[in-house]
């Protein structure tokens, strides 16, 4: 189980996930992502190449308590891992998600650089890259 953060639909909802990286990349749409890391362990999985995309096409949600001024565009997919890294189903539960996540109408004023990495300015951020298989 995961819980998937759908800017484009506005929706936090659980999903079916083994933590595979091709099918975390199938969720949420991209072919490279990065792990931003919650204090509780879990870590949500966004894409590190959507502010590459034209802004018109981008869509943006933050998690200020942990991430002030940190805005994260397309989907986010949070899992969690047990004591030897592999996926599990996140700790925090769904409710306080939809209570934390802000979704944004428009692109933020001051918005990330785009960069080649989404993450490289947020502090505890596991670097993690994956190219799907064709």
């Amino acid at each position: 189980m995961a819980i998937l953060i759908d800017p484009y639909a506005t929706t936090i909802r659980k999903i079916r996930c083994n933590g595979d990286y091709e099918q975390i990349s199938r969720l949420i749409e991209c072919t490279l992502f990065d792990a931003v890391l919650l204090p509780n362990g879990d870590a949500i999985y966004v894409d590190s190449e959507r502010l590459l995309t034209p802004i018109a096409e981008r869509r943006f949600w933050a998690i200020r308590k942990f991430y002030p001024g940190e805005f994260f565009p397309g989907k986010g997919l949070l899992l969690g891992s047990d004591s030897i890294g592999n996926s599990i189903a996140p700790q925090m539960p769904i409710e306080k998600i939809k209570v934390l996540v802000t979704f944004l109408r428009e692109a933020p004023l001051q918005e990330t650089p785009p960069d080649r990495s989404l993450a490289t300015r947020i502090i505890g951020v596991a670097r993690k890259r994956a190219k799907l298989s064709r």
